[in-house]
């Protein structure tokens, strides 16, 4: 009788925990699902989910490298790099990565020759790598005047600027556009 109430004992303690860690991963998973709505667009093609991507802009090839090797090494995403575009398999490649990482000259060509496929507004962060260089003509600048600043403002994805250089005549205020 002591071995029956025993294993009887044990049965319910094994439901119990499983039934605790089922509504464990209910949550997490819902949890999940709300951290990554802001993430996420609708295929208007499919009418499926695509996550958004993470753009990472630098000014030269060599950076684009070393930023690419970095970031694989300690992220768990699939990052790929857009220096020059050669074939269509590498579209695809670029199309599906989580973070990419561009020099300004070919983040220009993809959202020029291929808007179809890549637009800033499907990108939920763009980080702009040496970003004391946005100003006068360089194309930094023209990547925010020509495909970020014509975009509806809920529809723009955030900013990062990264710099070691000090920064001189800094404005104290600043505006959404």
């Amino acid at each position: 009788k002591a071995a029956a109430e025993s294993t009887a004992t044990a049965t319910a303690i094994t439901a119990t925990k499983a039934a605790a860690t089922t509504k464990e991963k209910k949550k997490a998973k819902k949890k999940t699902t709300k951290k990554t709505t802001d993430t996420e667009m609708i295929d208007t093609t499919t009418d499926k989910k695509k996550t958004k991507q993470t753009l990472f802009v630098v000014p030269s090839v060599a950076l684009a490298l070393q930023q690419t090797t970095t970031l694989r090494a300690n992220l768990p995403y699939r990052v790929e790099t857009a220096c020059a575009m050669t074939q269509q398999q590498s579209l695809k490649r670029l199309q599906e990565t989580n973070i990419l990482v561009a020099t300004h000259g070919a983040i220009h060509d993809l959202l020029m020759h291929y808007g179809d496929v890549f637009s800033m507004r499907n990108f939920n962060l763009v980080v702009f790598d040496e970003c004391h260089y946005a100003n006068g003509n360089h194309q930094y600048k023209m990547l925010m005047d020509k495909w970020y600043h014509t975009l509806p403002i809920a529809s723009r994805p955030h900013i990062l600027g990264l710099t070691a250089s000090p920064l001189m005549n800094v404005k104290h205020t600043h505006s959404d556009e």
